[in-house]
Protein backbone atom coordinates (compact mmCIF):
# COMPACT_ATOMS: atom_id res chain seq x y z
CA UNK A 1 0.00 0.00 0.00
CA UNK A 2 2.86 2.39 0.79
CA UNK A 3 4.35 1.79 -2.69
CA UNK A 4 0.97 2.30 -4.34
CA UNK A 5 0.42 5.60 -2.52
CA UNK A 6 3.95 6.80 -3.31
CA UNK A 7 3.33 6.20 -7.02
CA UNK A 8 0.15 8.30 -7.20
CA UNK A 9 0.24 11.77 -8.74
CA UNK A 10 0.33 14.49 -6.05
CA UNK A 11 -2.87 16.08 -7.33
CA UNK A 12 -4.92 12.95 -6.66
CA UNK A 13 -4.67 13.42 -2.89
CA UNK A 14 -6.13 16.93 -3.21
CA UNK A 15 -8.88 16.02 -5.70
CA UNK A 16 -10.09 13.05 -3.68
CA UNK A 17 -9.81 15.09 -0.47
CA UNK A 18 -12.16 17.72 -1.87
CA UNK A 19 -14.68 15.11 -3.03
CA UNK A 20 -14.52 13.09 0.20
CA UNK A 21 -15.08 16.24 2.27
CA UNK A 22 -18.28 16.98 0.35
CA UNK A 23 -19.44 13.38 0.74
CA UNK A 24 -18.80 13.27 4.50
CA UNK A 25 -20.52 16.64 5.04
CA UNK A 26 -23.72 15.15 3.60
CA UNK A 27 -23.94 12.38 6.20
CA UNK A 28 -25.88 12.10 9.42
CA UNK A 29 -22.64 11.38 11.27
CA UNK A 30 -21.32 14.79 10.28
CA UNK A 31 -24.59 16.62 10.80
CA UNK A 32 -25.17 15.05 14.24
CA UNK A 33 -21.69 15.87 15.53
CA UNK A 34 -21.04 19.34 16.93
CA UNK A 35 -17.54 18.20 17.97
CA UNK A 36 -15.25 16.70 15.32
CA UNK A 37 -11.82 15.18 15.85
CA UNK A 38 -9.63 15.49 12.76
CA UNK A 39 -5.96 15.17 11.91
CA UNK A 40 -3.52 16.93 9.60
CA UNK A 41 -2.44 14.87 6.60
CA UNK A 42 1.04 13.57 6.17
CA UNK A 43 2.63 12.54 2.87
CA UNK A 44 0.69 9.69 1.30
CA UNK A 45 -2.64 10.58 2.95
CA UNK A 46 -5.81 12.09 1.52
CA UNK A 47 -5.81 15.89 1.74
CA UNK A 48 -7.53 16.98 4.93
CA UNK A 49 -7.56 20.72 4.30
CA UNK A 50 -10.93 20.66 2.45
CA UNK A 51 -12.56 18.87 5.40
CA UNK A 52 -10.86 21.13 7.93
CA UNK A 53 -12.06 24.22 6.05
CA UNK A 54 -15.57 22.75 5.84
CA UNK A 55 -15.63 22.05 9.58
CA UNK A 56 -14.66 25.61 10.43
CA UNK A 57 -17.25 27.01 7.99
CA UNK A 58 -19.89 24.75 9.56
CA UNK A 59 -19.03 26.00 13.04
CA UNK A 60 -17.84 22.67 14.40
CA UNK A 61 -15.64 22.47 17.48
CA UNK A 62 -12.44 21.07 16.02
CA UNK A 63 -9.87 18.96 17.87
CA UNK A 64 -6.55 17.70 16.53
CA UNK A 65 -4.13 15.07 17.86
CA UNK A 66 -0.88 15.76 19.63
CA UNK A 67 1.45 12.85 20.39
CA UNK A 68 3.55 12.74 23.53
CA UNK A 69 5.49 9.53 24.10
CA UNK A 70 3.10 6.70 23.25
CA UNK A 71 -0.07 8.69 24.06
CA UNK A 72 -2.21 10.72 21.66
CA UNK A 73 -4.46 13.47 23.03
CA UNK A 74 -6.72 15.83 21.11
CA UNK A 75 -6.71 19.61 21.61
CA UNK A 76 -9.11 22.25 20.37
CA UNK A 77 -8.03 24.52 17.53
CA UNK A 78 -10.23 27.51 16.68
CA UNK A 79 -8.75 28.52 13.33
CA UNK A 80 -7.30 26.77 10.26
CA UNK A 81 -4.26 29.00 10.84
CA UNK A 82 -3.57 27.36 14.19
CA UNK A 83 -1.50 27.79 16.25
CA UNK A 84 0.34 24.79 14.79
CA UNK A 85 3.67 23.13 15.52
CA UNK A 86 5.59 20.26 13.95
CA UNK A 87 4.92 17.06 15.86
CA UNK A 88 6.95 13.98 16.68
CA UNK A 89 6.45 12.39 13.23
CA UNK A 90 6.75 15.59 11.19
CA UNK A 91 2.96 15.96 11.24
CA UNK A 92 1.33 19.29 12.01
CA UNK A 93 -0.10 19.30 15.56
CA UNK A 94 -1.76 21.90 17.76
CA UNK A 95 0.84 24.36 18.99
CA UNK A 96 1.01 25.55 22.57
CA UNK A 97 -1.02 22.44 23.52
CA UNK A 98 -4.09 23.90 21.86
CA UNK A 99 -4.25 26.60 24.49
CA UNK A 100 -4.67 23.86 27.07
CA UNK A 101 -8.13 22.91 25.81
CA UNK A 102 -7.89 19.14 25.99
CA UNK A 103 -10.75 17.18 24.43
CA UNK A 104 -13.22 15.80 26.98
CA UNK A 105 -15.19 12.78 25.74
CA UNK A 106 -17.93 13.19 28.34
CA UNK A 107 -21.38 14.26 27.26
CA UNK A 108 -24.50 12.81 25.72
CA UNK A 109 -23.97 14.32 22.28
CA UNK A 110 -22.15 12.08 19.81
CA UNK A 111 -18.89 13.28 18.32
CA UNK A 112 -17.10 12.23 15.16
CA UNK A 113 -13.54 10.89 15.03
CA UNK A 114 -12.27 11.13 11.44
CA UNK A 115 -9.71 8.36 11.38
CA UNK A 116 -6.65 7.90 9.16
CA UNK A 117 -5.25 4.56 8.11
CA UNK A 118 -2.90 2.94 5.65
CA UNK A 119 -5.61 0.54 4.45
CA UNK A 120 -9.24 -0.29 5.22
CA UNK A 121 -11.58 -3.11 4.24
CA UNK A 122 -15.31 -3.25 3.57
CA UNK A 123 -16.13 -4.62 7.02
CA UNK A 124 -14.60 -1.70 8.92
CA UNK A 125 -11.15 -3.20 9.42
CA UNK A 126 -8.39 -0.62 9.64
CA UNK A 127 -4.64 -0.92 9.33
CA UNK A 128 -2.80 1.99 10.87
CA UNK A 129 0.85 2.86 10.52
CA UNK A 130 2.04 0.75 13.42
CA UNK A 131 2.02 3.04 16.46
CA UNK A 132 -1.37 1.96 17.81
CA UNK A 133 -2.26 5.56 18.73
CA UNK A 134 -5.83 5.46 17.45
CA UNK A 135 -6.49 1.96 18.83
CA UNK A 136 -5.40 3.13 22.31
CA UNK A 137 -7.48 6.29 21.95
CA UNK A 138 -10.57 4.29 20.97
CA UNK A 139 -10.01 1.84 23.85
CA UNK A 140 -9.95 4.82 26.23
CA UNK A 141 -13.16 6.22 24.72
CA UNK A 142 -14.84 2.82 25.01
CA UNK A 143 -13.78 2.48 28.66
CA UNK A 144 -15.48 5.83 29.33
CA UNK A 145 -18.60 4.74 27.42
CA UNK A 146 -18.25 7.76 25.15
CA UNK A 147 -20.84 8.27 22.41
CA UNK A 148 -18.94 8.64 19.15
CA UNK A 149 -18.63 7.67 15.51
CA UNK A 150 -15.30 6.46 14.12
CA UNK A 151 -15.17 7.16 10.39
CA UNK A 152 -12.23 6.00 8.30
CA UNK A 153 -11.16 8.62 5.77
CA UNK A 154 -9.01 7.66 2.80
CA UNK A 155 -8.42 7.47 -0.93
CA UNK A 156 -10.59 4.97 -2.82
CA UNK A 157 -7.52 2.85 -3.64
CA UNK A 158 -6.85 2.30 0.06
CA UNK A 159 -9.83 -0.04 0.40
CA UNK A 160 -8.59 -3.62 0.15
CA UNK A 161 -10.23 -7.03 0.26
CA UNK A 162 -9.18 -7.62 3.87
CA UNK A 163 -6.81 -6.06 6.39
CA UNK A 164 -5.32 -8.07 9.25
CA UNK A 165 -7.21 -7.23 12.44
CA UNK A 166 -6.01 -8.23 15.91
CA UNK A 167 -8.01 -8.33 19.14
CA UNK A 168 -6.96 -4.81 20.21
CA UNK A 169 -7.65 -3.25 16.80
CA UNK A 170 -10.75 -1.05 16.66
CA UNK A 171 -12.94 -1.28 13.58
CA UNK A 172 -14.43 1.93 12.22
CA UNK A 173 -18.19 2.53 12.10
CA UNK A 174 -18.02 4.03 8.63
CA UNK A 175 -15.63 4.62 5.75
CA UNK A 176 -15.56 7.72 3.57
CA UNK A 177 -13.79 8.13 0.23
CA UNK A 178 -14.35 10.39 -2.74
CA UNK A 179 -16.50 7.65 -4.29
CA UNK A 180 -18.58 6.28 -1.42
CA UNK A 181 -19.67 6.42 2.19
CA UNK A 182 -20.05 3.00 3.82
CA UNK A 183 -21.65 2.39 7.22
CA UNK A 184 -20.91 -0.82 9.14
CA UNK A 185 -23.12 -2.43 11.77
Amino acid sequence: MKALLAALPAGQFAVEGEQAAKRLAETGMWNNSRRVLLYCSMAGEIAMRPLIDRAFRDGREMYFPKVGGNIMRFYRVDSPEGPWAEGAFGIREPGECGGGRLFDAQGADPFLVVTPGLAFDRSGGRMGRGGGFYDKFFADLDSKRAVYYAAGYCLACQITQEVPVESLDKKVNALCTAEEFLVFS
